[in-house]
C-alpha cells in the first residue's frame, strides 16, 4: 500500500476529555493553601486514622470528670430537681437523719470525755440540726481539750455565725486560718462574715481568689455582695448573674440580681429577676419577699406599666 493511500490521523475533538491527572492539578490550583494542606494530610492514611484516635482520646480525657465522679448527674427530691455535680446541696436538703448523729456522738462523748474528736462530731450534728448554741458548747468543750484544733475553731466559727455574731465568728476563723487550714468552705465563711461587719475589700480579696479555683453560686453571691458593699454595682451585677447562671434555681441570686439591677437603672432586668425570684421561692424563703414584690412593682411603675 502506498504512503499516499493512507488515512489521515484522527485528531480528537476539542470536547474531548482532559487527562484526569490534569483535572486533579487544576482543582488541587482552585483550593486554598489551608485547603491544599488538609487535602494532602487526607490522602496520607496512617496520619488520618492517627488524628481520629488521638481526638476521641482527647474527647474521653476531657469528659472523664463528668462520667466518673462520686455525684449523680441529676438528682430529683420531693418534686425539685438538682444538678449536684455543679452545685452540691447539703445533706439537710435530702432530710439526713441527724438524730441518731447526735445520739451516737453525745455517747461517745460520754464515753470518752476527753476525746476532741467526740465533741467536735457532737458540734457537727448540732450544727446541722439547726442548734448552733448547742454545737457551739460542744465546740467550745473540744476545744478545751485541743485548743488548736483547726476544724473546731472552724466549727464554732460557723455557729457563731449562724447566731448572728459574725464578728466573733472571724476571730475563731482567723485562728484556723492561722494554724494553716486552708479550705474553701473556711475562706467562704470568713467572707461572709467579713461581709456582714462591712468589711468589704477584705470580703472580696478572699471571694475573688475562691471565685478562680473553687467557683460555686455560693462563692459569686458572696463576691457580689463584697463589690455591692464597695458601692460597685456593675461588678456586683457580674458576679449575681454568674450565680443565676450557675444555678438557675437559686432564688437568692436571681432577688440579689433584681436588687442590683434596680440600684442601676435596669427596670427590666431588675423586674424579670424579681420575678423570677417570687416564682422559685413565694413564700420569702430565702429573701424579702415583700422588699422583692416592692421593687418589682417600682420597677413596673418606672416603665409605664401597671
Amino acid at each position: 500500500m502506498s504512503a499516499q493511500s493512507l488515512p489521515p490521523p484522527v485528531v480528537p475533538p476539542p470536547s474531548a476529555t482532559v487527562p484526569t491527572a490534569a483535572v486533579a492539578s487544576r482543582s488541587t490550583l482552585s483550593l486554598s493553601p489551608n485547603q491544599r494542606a488538609w487535602a494532602r494530610f487526607k490522602r496520607n492514611r496512617l496520619g488520618l486514622f492517627s488524628l481520629i484516635i488521638f481526638s476521641a482520646m482527647l474527647a474521653i480525657a476531657t469528659l472523664a470528670e463528668l462520667v466518673s465522679n462520686d455525684r449523680p448527674l441529676i438528682a430529683h427530691y420531693n418534686g425539685k430537681t438538682y444538678f449536684p455535680l455543679f452545685n452540691n446541696q447539703p445533706e439537710s436538703v435530702f432530710g439526713g437523719d441527724f438524730q441518731t448523729a447526735l445520739n451516737s456522738f453525745n455517747n461517745a462523748a460520754l464515753a470518752v470525755p476527753n476525746s476532741a474528736l467526740a465533741f467536735y462530731g457532737l458540734g457537727n450534728a448540732y450544727l446541722a440540726s439547726r442548734k448552733p448554741p448547742e454545737a457551739a458548747r460542744a465546740y467550745q468543750q473540744a476545744l478545751k481539750i485541743r485548743p488548736n484544733m483547726a476544724l473546731a475553731l472552724k466549727g464554732m466559727g460557723d455557729a457563731l455565725y449562724s447566731q448572728g455574731k459574725s464578728k466573733e465568728s472571724i476571730d475563731y476563723y482567723a485562728r484556723a486560718l492561722a494554724l494553716g487550714y486552708d479550705s474553701p468552705s473556711l475562706k467562704l465563711a470568713m467572707a461572709r462574715s467579713l461581709n456582714k461587719e462591712r468589711r468589704s475589700q477584705e470580703a472580696l480579696n478572699l471571694a475573688a481568689e475562691l471565685s478562680k479555683s473553687n467557683p460555686s453560686t455560693e462563692v459569686f453571691l458572696t463576691l457580689g455582695d463584697a463589690y455591692a458593699g464597695l458601692k460597685q454595682n456593675r461588678e456586683a451585677y457580674g458576679a449575681y448573674r454568674q450565680a443565676a447562671e450557675m444555678d438557675s434555681r437559686s432564688a437568692l441570686a436571681q432577688y440579689k440580681l433584681g436588687e442590683v439591677s434596680f440600684q442601676l437603672r435596669d427596670y427590666v432586668a431588675a423586674r424579670d429577676a424579681f420575678g423570677r425570684a417570687l416564682a422559685l421561692d413565694p413564700e420569702g424563703k430565702t429573701f424579702d419577699a415583700s422588699r422583692a414584690r416592692d421593687l418589682q412593682g417600682k420597677s413596673a411603675a418606672k416603665l409605664g406599666e401597671k
